[in-house]
């Protein structure tokens, strides 16, 4: 009996060896699934290893669209600075051409051109009453203007170039006497004269004028000739002056006390068309008529675009000479 038993069981066990191969059941399941867990493995790592793959292709399509536009970026960079030093070029020459001298349309000589339609009224010989005048005029208007004035000693005259530079004006050198034969009988004579006036007027306003206008004008008849006012206008530049003619006569000294109609009409015949006018003037005793025509010749001036601006050194100038 025992034996017939023992034969069943190893009947049953050859019979479980057949149908496993040879192994157990169990540890054909495990086998299974560690084949299973190691092909899982690697197709994890085959993925991984594409994904790292296409990442590198990633970083390296980055730094090359990175080194592409850091090399843009140094292009406008050098592009950029290109632009800036062409427009400080160009800066430096509007600078020049502003500065420098030439002939404008009538002979005259022009610097410092202003980029605006720009009208300076100067007014050469005062102070008188008529300059008390013109000061109300131009204060109703709210236009500054410059005046050439004269040495006048006297309260009057004392009190006027307070005035004058207590509104905003201009306060030019016209030479203390204004005497032909005194200030033009030699350049250190001239000199004197206007040191003289420059020291009245620095006494009453505190300013010393650096502008001025010759008696005369620059190129004049009443002086020893052309060579002696090239001489003298090199002169009062060194002597830290800057000197006005004018491109616009109100020819108010044609006469003693010439029309008012013949005022205005010459300085709008001579101002039409000029981006900028330097009209000149006079204010001394006799000149009513002057005052009188002002109004007009603002309100012209006024009505063709044109600003109003007072002259100092490094402004519009005009010269003959």
């Amino acid at each position: 009996m025992q034996g017939d038993g023992l034969a069943a069981a190893e009947g049953r066990y050859e019979s479980a060896e057949a149908l496993g191969g040879g192994q157990p059941v169990g540890g054909q399941r495990l086998a299974d699934k560690a084949t299973a867990l190691q092909l899982l493995a690697l197709f994890t790592l085959v993925a991984l290893l594409a994904l790292l793959g296409q990442a590198g292709l990633v970083n390296q399509a980055l730094t090359k669209q990175q080194n592409r536009y850091r090399s843009e970026i140094e292009t406008l960079r050098g592009q950029v600075r290109q632009l800036n030093e062409q427009v400080e070029q160009l800066q430096r020459e509007k600078e020049r051409l502003r500065s420098v001298q030439y002939p404008n349309r009538n002979g005259l000589i022009t610097e410092n051109v202003p980029e605006k339609k720009t009208a300076y009224l100067t007014f050469d010989d005062g102070p008188s009453e008529n300059t008390l005048a013109v000061l109300d005029i131009l204060a109703q208007y709210q236009v500054k203007a410059t005046f050439f004035v004269n040495g006048n000693a006297t309260d009057f005259g004392r009190a006027a170039y307070r005035r004058i530079a207590r509104e905003g004006h201009a306060l030019g050198n016209h030479t203390y006497s204004h005497l032909y034969g005194k200030v033009y009988a030699s350049i250190e004579a001239f000199m004197e004269d206007v040191r003289r006036l420059d020291e009245l007027i620095a006494e009453e306003t505190g300013i010393r004028p650096d502008i001025l206008r010759f008696p005369g004008g620059s190129n004049n008849r009443v002086s020893p000739g052309r060579g002696f006012m090239v001489a003298l206008s090199r002169r009062v530049v060194e002597a830290g002056y800057q000197y006005f003619d004018w491109n616009v006569d109100s020819l108010d000294a044609s006469k003693a006390t010439p029309d008012k109609d013949l005022i205005v009409n010459a300085v709008a015949r001579q101002s039409a068309g000029q981006k900028a006018v330097i009209v000149l003037f006079h204010d001394s005793p006799a000149k009513k008529t002057t005052v009188e025509a002002l109004p007009e010749i603002i309100e012209r001036l006024q009505h063709e675009g044109y600003s109003f601006d007072v002259l100092g050194k490094s402004a519009y100038a005009v010269k003959f000479l």
